[in-house]
């Protein structure tokens, strides 16, 4: 199976084609089986990232044939082009710096007080909300996001991503959040750019989470205008 790998450095910028060879007939690998023995026979220093090899943690996503996929999850065939997220600026290879994302929320986003998941345990909007594994995969064509510097690895990101939204959007529905708490919450999302999801055609995220209905839509209808634009009333 021949494949292409996105290859950066400080020199250079291509993509390197790369055979893999199934370890059993039949196999069907996955993005991770073939950065694995990419590295062990070819290029011995790529980089790339994974953790739990579940699709629990987020920190492996790539992009495969321009869109965002886990690479512990998604599986590959013959021509696939396996490139780094072109969401967040690029460290080197498949690496990307994804600081930035979080630390728009740092000291903005206020912490509802309380027991916490003690008393969300039977919320469902909160669960449904809290499967969120950080994979930033949402981030692909945000036109909120798209409006950062996505190419300056020290820059701070003025503008929202469905990520920060949708922790905005757990504060709203969490059991233990004040009304000060909501207030502030609400008004951090105007000042991200929310505005922008009116007119957005929708974001999809890595693990399934229905962000146009439980994150977009009721954040929208909270703002002084209400009803958020009919262009994302229609479903995937």
């Amino acid at each position: 199976m021949k494949l292409k790998l996105m290859v950066i450095r400080e020199d250079k910028v291509e993509l390197e084609s790369f055979e893999y060879q199934q370890q059993v007939i039949g196999e069907k690998p996955v993005v991770l089986d073939v950065l694995l023995q990419y590295q062990e026979n070819q290029n011995k220093d790529y980089a790339y990232r994974y953790g739990c090899r579940n699709g629990l943690c987020g920190v492996c996503t790539v992009e495969v044939n321009g869109k965002p996929k886990l690479a512990c999850k998604c599986r590959v065939g013959e021509g696939d082009t396996i490139t780094p997220l072109s969401t967040l600026p690029v460290l080197s290879d498949l690496v990307v710096s994804r600081q930035a994302v979080s630390k728009q929320l740092v000291e903005k986003l206020p912490v509802p007080q309380g027991t916490g998941q003690d008393n969300n345990a039977d919320n469902t909007d909160y669960q449904r909300l809290n499967r969120c594994i950080e994979c930033y995969a949402c981030l692909h064509e945000c036109p909120m996001h798209e409006k950062n510097d996505l190419t300056n690895r020290q820059a701070d990101y003025l503008y929202g991503n469905p990520y920060s939204l949708l922790r905005i959007q757990r504060n709203l529905v969490d059991a233990n959040a004040t009304e000060e708490v909501k207030e502030k919450s609400l008004k951090l999302a105007r000042d991200l750019g929310i505005e922008a999801c009116r007119d957005c055609k929708g974001c999809r995220c890595g693990v399934g989470i229905n962000l146009k209905k439980d994150v977009i839509r009721p954040l929208l209808f909270r703002l002084p205008n209400g009803e958020p634009d009919k262009s994302i009333e229609k479903e995937y």
